[in-house]
């Protein structure tokens, strides 16, 4: 009786200990920490905004100029058709201007305005208006045209915090989200001008991401008007030419 109650006794130690351990295993204090990401892109879009044009004229062959709403202006002595319009989500702005004569024209009041979320930079030296052309024999648009773009006229608006600048010494304008330039574009017929004449041209400005300015040229566009990077053209590997066989002779 002794050694069943010994042998009893030990197996009830091996029970209790392993019920022991057990509780020890699911008494385990824990806690996962998991992380989880969304990421998306902002996007660069730049656009024109239209703030009305003026007609002008001047009395002094060039030295002054007199505008719509001045004092002095008379709507007799202006041009027909001072007009801007915006097209393309406001991506193109076009200019037309009717019944220009020597020393009058009109003056178009526009601003370059940044409605993306990433800040852009572009090279106002490019508003070269040089390629114009007109239609009658004799004609030089480059004589015959003043248009005149001063950026030391132009100012910043829009968002002031911070407010746009120019890079350095340079034409290069950096514009953050929601800032604006204004400029105004003078458009008048000198001297030389022949009647009854059509100029037309046009010009493209870049909009950049402001960190890439050595990779910013119409070169790295593909071709595209958009703000999308373009995407390769795959290679197609040519089929494999036939080797013809030859007869026996």
């Amino acid at each position: 009786m002794k050694n069943t109650f010994r042998h009893t006794g030990v197996l009830f130690m091996v029970a209790t200990i392993g019920l022991a351990v057990v509780g020890i295993g699911y008494a385990l204090w824990f806690q996962v920490l998991s992380l989880n990401g969304v990421v998306a892109t902002g996007n660069l879009d730049v656009v024109w905004s239209d703030h009305g044009t003026l007609e002008t004229y001047s009395t002094t062959l060039g030295d002054t100029w007199v505008e719509t709403g001045d004092a002095e202006f008379l709507a007799i002595k202006a041009t027909q058709t001072c007009d801007q319009e915006l097209t393309d989500n406001d991506h193109v702005l076009t200019i037309t201007d009717g019944g220009l004569y020597p020393y009058a024209g009109c003056v178009h009041d526009i601003n370059i305005h940044n409605i993306g979320t990433v800040p852009v930079h572009i090279d106002l030296s490019d508003f070269d208006l040089s390629d114009v052309t007109c239609d009658t024999p004799g004609c030089d648009a480059e004589e015959d045209l003043n248009i005149e773009f001063d950026l030391d006229t132009c100012v910043f608006e829009g968002n002031q915090d911070p407010p746009g600048n120019f890079v350095g010494d340079t034409s290069v304008v950096q514009l953050h989200t929601s800032n604006e330039l204004r400029c105004q574009i003078r458009i008048t017929a000198n001297q030389s001008a022949n009647e009854n004449t059509t100029y037309s041209g046009g010009i493209d400005l870049l909009a950049c991401q402001w960190n890439e300015d050595v990779n910013c040229s119409f070169d790295n566009t593909g071709g595209n008007t958009n703000n999308e990077t373009p995407t390769s053209t795959p290679t197609v590997a040519p089929e494999p030419t036939a080797t013809p066989t030859l007869e026996p002779i």
